[in-house]
């Protein structure tokens, strides 16, 4: 989405949102101080929420810096939850998985506010996580 103009960035979006997938935000609390225990908190409850409601899968976009922790994380809910088998998950590069821009534009836009959150609003659920 950075490297788009506006009116790409619009009809991205409107694409988008026309398929009325519904999304969720996991936002962590301020007081975690780092961006391993945001991450990790909101990857425990992302975890609860898919064994809950019966995700066969979880897909991340493959970022090096966070595919240990985030492994460790799923594995040591999906066993807190008795789920071990219950939800697979992966890294993926996203040159590899197209849909990962789904996400990644729906976060672009909730981040930047204004019109564009306005634009992405009614399929967002916001997740608080503490």
């Amino acid at each position: 989405m950075n490297r788009e103009n506006d009116r790409r960035r619009k009809q991205i979006l409107s694409l988008i949102v026309n398929t009325g997938a519904p999304t969720r935000i996991y936002r962590a609390d301020r007081q975690l101080r780092t961006e391993h225990a945001k991450r990790g908190k909101c990857i425990d409850t992302l975890v609860s929420d898919a064994v809950n409601q019966g995700y066969s899968e979880i897909i991340f976009e493959k970022d090096e810096s966070f595919v240990r922790q985030d492994r460790q994380r799923v594995l040591t809910q999906l066993v807190l939850l008795e789920s071990k088998n219950a939800v697979a998950y992966r890294h993926i590069d996203p040159a590899a998985e197209p849909l990962l821009a789904i996400p990644d534009a729906i976060g672009w836009a909730w981040a930047r506010g204004g019109d564009w959150r306005r634009r992405v609003a009614p399929l967002v659920q916001i997740m608080d996580v503490t």
